[in-house]
């Protein structure tokens, strides 16, 4: 988000503000800053706040909804800044749009009798078709009866990084994060940075343990060293004896994991929301993009991680993968040689007790039932919009994800079972089986819970999908008692592929972690 934008020349910088789009010609807009308290100021002119202080200049901020006598709606977190022939303005906003660079046939210009005081150049529909944005004319709002500015210094900062992160220039306005928490501090990561993530990742001391590395664990036959994240970025340390999950990022090099306290949700947001914060604020700067309102990620999470969060701090995946040291380490991963004596009964005692219990994922299909985690590859928001619709039944459609074809089925048509209505938490369930890979569609997800590991069951070659449901035994969730589906089962029939006389998955052996599974789902 912080990479150099070559702009076109009629770029516009697009704000929010009670429920509106606004937009400045971004060449006059010097910041977006995260609304501090304000200096009062000898000022009775409806919609003057008071000034801002940035970087020693007293900058007065102006609500528009005051001066325009607008209703009092929206949550304002930030001040946009206005540079306008050598004055300064602060205007109140909710949060940065995006920049957009409209065409000469799409704007809509507009003009005012003299001395009407209209604030409106124009206006031009959103490239992304999600409504009209209002031009605003910085000379008009600077020559407001009864607004005070302040003078610009000599040297003044032009349109620079932070405007460009703040407003989410080059980047998706709703990139898809994965959310951890890391020793409470909550933290967001572009998914698309992210190799995988481990819900029981085996740290285990090493020659490179010491500061913000933890030492190594083992994934995929590899030694890879493990960093605390809370530590790299200076805010502390993971505290000890606590579960932990990891997740890893792929450099040119190696692999790097990332340890954390729960890997919370993977969830689209809208990252023009980002509130950009001072690097001096950190005593490593450069690692944190900014803050991420809770509110700027989409339903699928209200319910959980927004409820607990008012913000997560947004990491800067580029800047990981460019940091030296990390490199360094990616660049020393070694195959795992198998231990022997009592590090090898300590592994033997800890795959057994994984085998006993694993983590199962909690859906609706009508009714509650669970498949275990780790058959899951990853899991997406249903959205109908997106994808390629299929031809009805249990054939849904097609969506590309990851740069893959997932072919789409109605897990309740598949299994028989009444249609119930989606939910904000609907979801697809992927999966693989060699290179194809096959998504479920389910009405709602519940939640992802520890339980004991289920038992392979047997379905006979020739009979329904449905009998799928009723070929493991239930297992106890907390206080319930919930069926089972295993739907590497399911997609080894649907798929036509041949059904060995054994299970077909081996539920009692654990399975490789992979994909982006999540720590917690939204009840």
């Amino acid at each position: 988000m912080n990479a150099r934008v070559e702009l076109q020349p009629e770029a516009y910088g697009v704000f929010r503000l009670a429920g509106m789009e606004l937009a400045l010609p971004l060449a006059t807009m010097r910041e977006l800053m995260p609304l501090a308290p304000l200096t009062p100021l000898p000022c009775a002119t409806p919609g003057v706040l008071g000034g801002l202080n940035v970087r020693g200049v007293l900058v007065p901020v102006l609500d528009l909804r005051g001066v325009l006598a607008w209703p009092p709606e929206g949550q304002p977190a930030a001040v946009v800044i206005l540079a306008h022939q050598g004055r300064l303005l602060g205007l109140l906003a909710e949060g940065g749009t995006g920049v957009f660079a409209p065409s000469a046939e799409a704007m809509v210009w507009m003009k005012q009798a003299q001395g009407t005081g209209m604030l409106m150049r124009g206006a031009f529909p959103r490239p992304d078709q999600q409504g009209m944005v209002s031009l605003l004319d910085p000379e008009a709002l600077m020559n407001l009866p009864g607004v005070p500015v302040a003078l610009e210094r000599e040297g003044g900062l032009g349109v620079g990084a932070e405007i460009q992160a703040a407003l989410g220039m080059g980047a998706p306005e709703d990139e898809p994060l994965v959310l951890v928490l890391a020793g409470g501090i909550p933290f967001a990561i572009s998914s698309a940075a992210v190799h995988t993530t481990l819900l029981k990742p085996d740290v285990r001391e090493s020659a490179l343990t010491g500061g913000y590395c933890l030492g190594v664990l083992i994934h995929d036959g590899l030694r890879i060293p493990a960093v605390d994240l809370l530590a790299l970025c200076g805010l502390g340390q993971l505290p000890r004896g606590v579960p932990q999950q990891a997740f890893l990022l792929r450099y040119a090099q190696g692999l790097v994991a990332f340890v954390v306290t729960e890997i919370v949700d993977v969830a689209r947001a809208d990252q023009s929301r980002v509130v950009p914060l001072p690097e001096r604020a950190f005593r490593v700067p450069g690692l944190l993009l900014g803050a991420l309102p809770a509110a700027a990620c989409l339903t699928q999470v209200r319910a959980s991680a927004t409820g607990a969060f008012a913000h997560f701090l947004l990491v800067a995946a580029e800047a990981l993968l460019n940091h030296t040291d990390l490199i360094g380490m990616a660049g020393i991963n070694m195959p795992a040689e198998v231990g022997h004596g009592d590090a090898h009964q300590q592994g033997q005692r800890r795959d057994e007790a994984y085998a006993e219990h694993c983590q199962v994922l909690v859906y609706s299909v009508g009714y509650e039932v669970v498949t275990p985690v780790e058959q899951i590859i990853e899991i997406l928001p249903w959205r109908p919009d997106e994808a390629v619709r299929g031809h009805g039944g249990q054939v849904v459609g097609v969506v590309v994800s990851r740069g893959r074809a997932v072919t789409l089925y109605s897990l309740q048509a598949l299994l028989g079972l009444a249609e119930t209505p989606p939910s904000d938490s609907a979801s697809v369930l992927v999966l693989a089986h060699g290179e194809t890979h096959v998504g479920y569609v389910v009405p709602a997800l519940v939640s992802i819970d520890d339980a004991p590991r289920p038992r392979a069951g047997r379905v006979r070659r020739g009979d329904s999908l449905a009998s799928h449901l009723g070929a493991c035994s239930p297992v106890l969730v907390g206080e319930r008692l919930l069926g089972v589906l295993d739907l590497q089962a399911l997609t080894l029939d649907l798929l036509g592929a041949a059904v060995a006389p054994q299970p077909a998955l081996p539920l009692n052996t654990p399975q490789p972690q992979q994909g982006h599974p999540v720590g917690r789902m939204p009840a």
